[in-house]
């Protein structure tokens, strides 16, 4: 059996390329993990690929037709390639990368990087038959590394990932074989964040969906993939009571500094200065300096009333104050997920509130694993439903499907900006599948 070595690099290019200069091109990996060395609570530290790989026997991707190749293949550089200069281009491969230092390997976040290797001086449209076999093997190589890498990725999921908590129908991909359009769609869910395990269900969803001749066109292919994906992702549509006998209250929780009193405002600003309705602010943040004021300057600004309420009496009795209202919004204090006490505190706070939604707020700027370990410490409070906020500064925009799902909590809103009443939107599917397939938050 050939001798495994370790390579390690700062990037996935720097790893993969030691692979490459001491194996060869047809090197097996047989294993792959990405941290963040130094890394506390998933931020900061030194990003750090791990490749352990071996020496291997020469394999090739399947061919077909001349001009069926030839078509597939600028489908391919064009939908995965389409921002490297045309004569030169630098690939992509995704890599699983894990939230922390201390993450086992892949399975416990199984995300992507997106990282290059050498660019390879290939014409992307060969004139003859040469360049052609060159460029053929060259993705044929590509397509066989990415494939090595996600079967690490997946079986070391399924190691770690109970049966029942599995997608149904999820199954490691033939990668080598896959239709170009669809393999670019791909390799977007990974290098988004995108569970593998989801990522394959939704591939071979589309794969059996579509007809052959569908599979070949890149919009058709990108259209069943955002259906699919869009399906994933649970949403939590709020309107405020405009008729009813009390209003909608709705009470932010969740740690500091995920942006829930700037949150707030952005909400009362939305329905009672465009929506034109009468809206009530209640902060029950009375440790963190300065919270009071400043949602005092919002209400204020915004032109809404606002209470404080630090007990559980005393906000039963501030809720009673604004019945007259259709939306009461309660901003309260963030706790430290790991202080049992104060979370008990805050829950009968909120318990007297009788909120009919508790909205969890964390910020997309975190580590996934940061997010789903808070989620599940808030859990005792009971939220129905998420908003994600600070999603402009997110890394990946994976979390928002793996997250509502890990946590079993549909998204109500998510926040794209700082400024207030703007960059606040209510969740929608489609939208938030098209955000996680292109990677950016368009307007």
């Amino acid at each position: 059996m050939p001798a495994l070595k370790t390579f390690r690099g700062s990037t996935l290019s720097q790893a993969l390329a030691q692979v490459r200069q001491d194996l060869g091109k047809d090197a097996v990996i047989v294993k792959t993990r990405s941290y963040r060395a130094g890394a506390v609570m998933g931020v900061g530290g030194k990003p750090v690929v791990e490749i352990i790989a071996s020496a291997g026997a020469s394999t090739t991707a399947p061919r077909s037709t001349e001009a069926k190749s030839r078509t597939r293949m600028r489908t391919a550089l064009a939908g995965i390639y389409d921002d490297v200069p045309q004569r030169r281009r630098a690939v992509e491969v995704p890599v699983p990368a894990a939230g922390a230092a201390d993450a086992p390997a892949m399975a416990s976040a199984p995300g992507v990087h997106r990282s290059r290797l050498t660019a390879f001086p290939v014409d992307p449209a060969p004139i003859d038959s040469a360049a052609n076999e060159s460029l053929r093997d060259e993705i044929g190589s590509i397509k066989r590394m990415v494939g090595q890498l996600l079967r690490c990725s997946s079986q070391g999921i399924r190691q770690e990932t109970p049966s029942h908590d599995r997608p149904s129908g999820a199954a490691i991909l033939d990668v080598g074989g896959m239709p170009e359009p669809l393999f670019a769609q791909y390799t977007r869910l990974l290098d988004a964040g995108v569970e593998t395990s989801l990522s394959e269900t939704l591939i071979a969803t589309v794969l059996e969906q579509l007809a052959a001749a569908q599979l070949s066109e890149a919009k058709h292919v990108r259209a069943a993939i955002l259906e699919q994906l869009a399906s994933q992702i649970p949403c939590l549509p709020i309107a405020p009571r405009t008729d009813g006998p009390k209003p909608l209250v709705i009470a932010l929780i969740g740690p500091t500094g995920v942006g829930k009193t700037t949150t707030i405002a952005k909400l009362a600003a939305e329905h009672a200065l465009r929506a034109r309705l009468r809206v009530a602010l209640i902060t029950a943040d009375r440790y963190r300096i300065g919270a009071v004021d400043q949602l005092q300057a919002y209400a204020e600004i915004i032109g809404v009333p606002m209470q404080i309420a630090g007990t559980p009496d005393e906000m039963a009795r501030a809720v009673d104050r604004v019945r007259q209202c259709d939306l009461v919004l309660i901003d309260t204090a963030g706790r430290s997920p790991k202080d049992n006490q104060r979370v008990d505190e805050l829950r009968a706070v909120v318990d007297a509130a009788s909120a009919d939604h508790r909205l969890l707020v964390l910020s997309a700027a975190a580590s996934e694993a940061a997010m789903r370990r808070v989620a599940g410490r808030f859990a005792a409070l009971r939220p129905s439903g998420l908003v994600l906020t600070k999603l402009d500064e997110a890394a990946h925009m994976g979390s928002l499907v793996n997250l509502p799902r890990a946590a079993h909590l549909p998204i109500s809103h998510i926040t794209t900006g700082q400024d207030v009443p703007d960059f606040i939107e209510p969740a929608r599917p489609d939208r938030l599948a098209g955000i996680v397939l292109d990677g950016e938050v368009a307007a």
